[in-house]
């Protein structure tokens, strides 16, 4: 075998840390949330999960979260990165914003980054792994 040129993971090992972070997420007595910031951190828009907040692959370990519900935008401004949270508001992870229609992994897919406060925000997918 090759050397890798980057780290690279077991599936049973991706199996069971996303299941932590799927557990992380969904722990306390509400569903989690993903909060949009802008660049300068503004907040631009707050979404409620479900609760589980969605599913791992158990053979690839991929955590795929349920359909997320749209929200009005809270604020002006172009989303950059998005914040994971518990329903405590204990930060799970940070994960960069892509625009697009289809699923991409490590990102947090938007239907625009341009977000208006009292407008509709669509998140078409978050999908880790």
């Amino acid at each position: 075998m090759p050397a890798p040129a980057a780290i690279t993971y077991d599936d049973l090992v991706k199996v069971d840390a996303h299941t932590a972070l799927r557990d992380f997420i969904d722990q306390g007595t509400g569903a989690g949330k993903l909060v949009l910031y802008s660049e300068a951190d503004a907040v631009l828009a707050t979404f409620t999960l479900a609760d589980p907040c969605g599913t791992v692959n158990g053979t690839t370990g991929q955590l795929t979260f349920s359909a997320i519900s749209d929200v009005n935008g809270s604020a002006d401004g172009t989303c950059t990165w998005a914040q994971c949270v518990d329903s405590d508001d204990n930060r799970a992870f940070d994960i960069p914003v892509q625009t697009g229609t289809s699923a991409v992994s490590g990102y947090l897919v938007l239907n625009t980054p341009s977000i208006v406060s009292g407008a509709p925000v669509s998140i078409i997918s978050a999908v880790i792994g």
